[in-house]
């Protein structure tokens, strides 16, 4: 059995190196160096061979159709996004070596895998050059390889162990190539796949060479054998293919559970879509994949599309409407084998790019969350079918699930994010409020800021009055013109926070010092000062400012806080202004409390 490139490495490009070099200059690099390697076994070694005496001589023409028959019936297996197509070319290989020549062999090898690859496959330039030229290579080895080990037993022990080492030798020459074409290619060593693809080939080559040598000996006793030789050579080919189907659903649904346990871990949209596409462009074998998206808290509509031949990145844009091929009327699934034969779709899908796809509907729970389009299947030996259809289908469930999971946590995410805004924020003016301001100020303290704290408390003077008089609209007017002020004057330097009522307070950092607190305090007291025109009638506003140093007044947010409440009060009871907190004028000061006690304990004892 013989591993080609069966359109494989072509899809991808071949080579990376040079890396300035168009993809189909590379592919003729690569197969310049193969045809020249062949070219030169044949002229110094297989031109040189003897020929011993065959126990049958066929005609070459013979041959040349059964390798033509192989190629055409070859086994498609995948591996990871590259597919390899396997035949039964050691059976026609191993009788050559018994009823041609060698040269004859060569030639029929040749003529034959020609005529399919053109005929049959339709095989572009580039890849019909590239895996004629590793046919001649593997053919000229082969046979050399026979020749040189199988002596004058040809028909023993020692011809049959020549036969089974010369294709084994194909096997490996094939294996090699092909992994480090990919290699070469991705930029990146893939040289694990040599014992998958090489193992594969190996097992079967054991068993095609066994099959070859028992029917050069049954040809040899009676030509009519090969009625019978024909019937195994069928059945064993329904055997390779029944495997090739049996191993690809086996990989299908290792990827199809190896997808589900990715985006179970997802717990955002994006990186659910980046895993689908990639999946799915992996699991079809595919060069593109779009998702068409519904965001259901927009109701907007965007198009993700797999961008770059190596799937590494992913562009996202708005769009309107899909197009044609992303729609599948009256089902789940819709398959658009090559060529498509729909005026409109192939239209359209030649403004994409497409040769080929296959779509699915992600169901929602009450309309589709949208719709996954792969296209453009690798290679050339096949296109999508139901069964494609199928797999993107599973995927695409497996998808709309993790879709919508992740939809729910963003909503449980956007949620917990209001609920924290309406907790920490003012809904008035868009400040903080009391705990927001705590929150920071412990930070502001854990910090350990090396110029100090300060806190200042405003509270407006004769606000409840604006509030009878003009009415609540206009009080919160009154607020909001403060609130920006207030702002503006603490821009970059502080942060501004409405505590409730008519009460703000601000954070200052580097302002440890009360002196220097006092100053930023009369200059927020300057800000209030301008009238505000309101309804005709122009407001004076003023207020009272506390001041709370840190470390000076305490090391504590609640603390700060109350003790800037003290010096703010301190501040009113002074008809307003400005006053920095003062322990012997705390009312809850331990000491005045002392003092307190005794002096109405002496009252009453005086009484």
């Amino acid at each position: 059995m013989t591993t080609r490139t069966g359109g494989v490495a072509w899809e991808r490009g071949l080579l990376a190196w040079p890396p300035r070099l168009p993809p189909s200059v590379r592919v003729y690099l690569l197969a310049g160096g193969l045809l020249a390697a062949g070219l030169a076994v044949y002229a110094q070694v297989v031109r040189e061979l003897p020929v011993a005496p065959l126990p049958v001589h066929l005609p070459w023409l013979a041959l040349a159709a059964g390798f033509a028959a192989t190629t055409v019936f070859a086994v498609h297996l995948e591996f990871r996004r590259h597919a390899h197509s396997f035949a039964l070319s050691e059976v026609p290989l191993v009788l050559g070596f018994y009823l041609l020549s060698p040269r004859e062999l060569v030639l029929a090898r040749m003529v034959g895998s020609a005529a399919a690859l053109l005929l049959y496959r339709r095989q572009a330039a580039p890849k019909l050059v590239f895996n004629l030229a590793l046919f001649l290579l593997e053919t000229c080895l082969a046979v050399s390889a026979f020749v040189l080990l199988r002596g004058g037993d040809a028909l023993g022990h020692r011809g049959w162990a020549a036969a089974l080492l010369a294709a084994l030798a194909v096997d490996l020459v094939n294996a090699l190539v092909i992994v480090a074409a990919i290699s070469l290619y991705e930029g990146s060593s893939q040289w694990r796949m040599l014992l998958e693809v090489a193992g594969a080939g190996a097992l079967a080559a054991v068993a095609n060479t066994s099959l070859a040598l028992v029917a050069v000996l049954a040809l040899a006793a009676d030509l009519w054998a090969a009625e019978l030789l024909l019937a195994v050579a069928t059945v064993l080919l329904l055997a390779y293919r029944g495997y090739g189907a049996l191993r690809q659903r086996h990989r299908h649904l290792e990827q199809l559970y190896d997808f589900g346990r990715t985006v179970t871990r997802s717990e955002d949209v994006d990186t659910t879509v980046r895993a689908l596409l990639q999946q799915a462009t992996s699991l079809l074998r595919a060069e593109t994949a779009e998702l068409v998206l519904d965001d259901p808290a927009t109701g907007a509509t965007r198009l993700v599309r797999l961008a770059g031949e190596l799937g590494e990145k992913v562009d996202t844009r708005s769009v309107e409407r899909a197009g044609p091929l992303f729609q599948v009327p009256g089902g789940t699934v819709a398959v658009h084998p090559r060529p498509i034969r729909e005026a409109l779709l192939r239209d359209h899908a030649a403004e994409r790019g497409l040769r080929d796809a296959v779509t699915a509907i992600l169901p929602g729970p009450g309309k589709p969350l949208g719709a996954l389009l792969v296209g453009n299947r690798l290679g050339d030996v096949s296109t999508f079918d139901e069964e494609d259809g199928r797999l993107l289908e599973a995927l695409a469930n497996q998808a709309a699930v993790a879709v919508e999971k992740a939809h729910l946590i963003d909503r449980l995410r956007l949620d917990a994010a209001e609920r924290r805004i309406q907790a920490l924020y003012d809904r008035l003016t868009g400040l903080g409020n009391r705990r927001w301001f705590l929150e920071e100020l412990a930070g502001a303290i854990d910090a350990r800021p090396g110029g100090g704290l300060a806190v200042l408390l405003l509270d407006l003077d004769r606000f409840k009055e604006i509030n009878d008089t003009l009415g609540y609209e206009a009080g919160d007017r009154l607020l909001l013109e403060v609130s920006e002020r207030l702002v503006a004057t603490t821009a970059g330097t502080g942060m501004v926070a409405r505590l409730g009522g008519d009460e703000f307070a601000v954070l200052s950092r580097g302002v440890g010092d009360p002196a220097a607190a006092a100053e930023l305090a009369e200059r927020l007291w300057a800000a209030l000062d301008p009238p505000v025109r309101m309804g005709g009638i122009d407001l004076e506003v003023s207020a009272s400012v506390g001041i709370a140093c840190w470390p000076e007044h305490g090391d504590d947010p609640d603390l700060l806080l109350r003790r800037a409440e003290v010096a703010m009060y301190q501040a009113t009871a002074g008809h307003g202004g400005v006053a920095a907190y003062e322990e012997a004028r705390d009312p809850s000061n331990p000491d005045r409390l002392a003092l307190v006690g005794e002096l109405r304990a002496a009252i009453d004892g005086g009484a």
